[in-house]
This record gives structure tokens, sequence and C-alpha cells, in this order.
């Protein structure tokens, strides 16, 4: 992974960590329960994109999925195009050399290869779908703290 890339990267996670810290104080100060929802609204947005940024990162640097989510709620998989789109734009030239190709050089991230890293050949192989339920903040539970700090951040 090119240094400048993953610096971008993190940066980018970092950025969306502040924003979300900035939105939850907004949130408490909020005195109109619409604002509340308006910026409860943009944050759960933030929290969607800097969860596939964490992916995307620990993808690249070869940490198995399962190791970063071991479970997910029902109807709450990663998006492999959104994770594509961002291992695209921080890593792009990331290149396997192919034997018996008309090209050398092929891209190392496909749709393909991300499904793969997700393990989401066919839609439910390998993947353990918690029911819905109430859940806690993510950087409250200990794996979380053990996964960034695994990441380098």
């Amino acid at each position: 992974m090119d240094t400048t890339y993953k610096h971008l990267l993190v940066g980018q996670i970092k950025g969306f960590a502040l924003e979300a810290q900035h939105l939850r104080k907004e949130i408490k100060k909020a005195l109109k329960e619409e604002y509340k929802w308006k910026y409860a609204y943009v944050k759960h947005k933030i929290g969607w994109q800097s969860r596939h940024l964490l992916l995307a990162y620990a993808c690249i640097r070869g940490v198995p999925y399962r190791v970063v989510e071991p479970s997910y709620r029902a109807g709450n998989a990663p998006s492999p195009k959104l994770l594509l789109e961002i291992i695209k734009a921080n890593s792009p030239y990331a290149m396997v050399k192919v034997e018996n190709s008309h090209s050398l050089w092929e891209p190392k991230w496909t749709e393909a290869t991300v499904k793969q890293w997700l393990g989401l050949e066919t839609p439910t192989q390998n993947h353990t779908e918690m029911p819905l339920q109430e859940v806690s903040h993510p950087a409250s539970k200990p794996f979380f703290a053990k996964v960034m700090a695994m990441l380098g951040l």
C-alpha cells in the first residue's frame, strides 16, 4: 500500500470520527426535537461511511474480515461496491502479475475479490447474522479497541 494513499485514508477515517464527535455534542445541545433528528441522521450516514472506510483500510492491509467484524445485524452487510470504490481511490496502483493472460498486470482489487474477502460469494455463506436488537456504541466494546490498535489508528 502506497504510504501517501494510506495517510489519506487514515485522514478520512479520523475526519469522520471528529465529525461524529462534533455531531454527538450538537445532538445533546439541540433544543428542538427536529434538530436532534436531523443531526442524528447525518451522524448515521457518517457512521455508515466510516465503517466502510475502516473495512477498506483493513482489506488493503490484509486483515481478515472476520477479525474486524465477527458478525453483523440482519440487513446490515457491508456494500462490496462502496468498499471497492474506496479501495480503488486509496490504492490505485495495487496490481497483480497474471500469467497466461493478454495483459501482464491486472488490478488487484475487483468486485469479486472484495466479495471473496467479505465472504459473500453466496449471500448467506459463512455469515452469522445477529437478530435486530439494541446495540451499544462500537467504541465501548473491547474488541473494537483491539481492532483499532491492530489497524494502527
